[in-house]
């Protein structure tokens, strides 16, 4: 079947219907093509083993993943719809897409891949990052320019960032006030985290989730601002929850977030 365009809210209706919030940032439509039941079956089962691992050290964070797989499938058809109608494949093949979980790379991609720039105050390579008490740290975007994946054809990617998916994980918790925002829609004021954010998800270990406005699907199509304010200093472990659809070059074809 060949891509259509339809409204955010019918794109992502499935996960909508189960309870899950979607931030689309003033976005109204996107590009969407039907998966194939062997791509249902192949991000269906990224989701599941990405989950089952998730279980060995946080039931929390399996089940955050595993009750979002209607986020994940819809992501994976805007995808698909925005990037030719490349088949969906695990692992990536040439001329797909590949879906695999969010790695740092994706969001600090650096200025490797043609004519795309990320913006984030990540450093590359890493979950951590040195926050300052009153200065906000920017996970995406930029004081002057926001995030967005890379739209050069054969290095495009798109994420898929789950509801309630900032986890910060071996470190003590520093942050209680978020802002997220986009280049089209900015009408929302900061949120805090609830009381019980600096305490742990799972007994005895040091895994924390802070929450989110939604569930967010980012491309190269609209700027992403998403800004933390610390309220004291140190090094934090924040992980981002999600997965990402590339194509082949991103890895191995000069995109250079094939990492070793």
């Amino acid at each position: 079947m060949s891509a259509t365009t339809m409204s955010i809210q019918d794109a992502f209706k499935n996960a909508i219907a189960s309870g899950i919030q979607i931030f689309a940032g003033g976005r109204t439509q996107v590009s969407y093509s039907p998966l194939t039941p062997d791509e249902v079956k192949t991000v269906t089962g990224v989701v599941n083993m990405t989950a089952n691992f998730l279980a060995k050290v946080s039931p929390t964070l399996a089940n955050t993943v595993r009750s979002q797989v209607d986020v994940v499938l819809s992501a994976a058809a805007i995808a698909k719809g925005e990037m030719d109608e490349k088949p969906i494949t695990y692992p990536v093949q040439t001329n797909t897409i590949g879906i695999v979980p969010i790695i740092p790379q994706f969001i600090n991609y650096g200025s490797s891949i043609p004519n795309c720039v990320a913006k984030t105050d990540y450093p590359q390579d890493t979950w951590d990052v040195t926050l300052t008490a009153g200065t906000p740290f920017y996970l995406l975007g930029s004081p002057i320019a926001g995030y967005t994946t890379c739209g050069t054809p054969n290095y495009r990617f798109a994420l898929v960032i789950l509801q309630d998916g900032l986890v910060e994980v071996g470190t003590t918790p520093k942050i209680d006030q978020f802002k997220l925002w986009t280049n089209v829609e900015s009408r929302y004021g900061p949120y805090t985290a609830p009381i019980t954010y600096d305490e742990p998800i799972e007994l005895g270990k040091s895994i924390y989730q802070y929450p989110t406005l939604g569930a967010m699907f980012i491309d190269w199509n609209l700027q992403y601002y998403w800004a933390a304010m610390p309220r004291a200093s140190g090094i934090s472990s924040l992980r981002i929850l999600g997965f990402a659809f590339a194509e082949y070059n991103v890895f191995g074809g000069g995109g250079n977030l094939w990492y070793v």
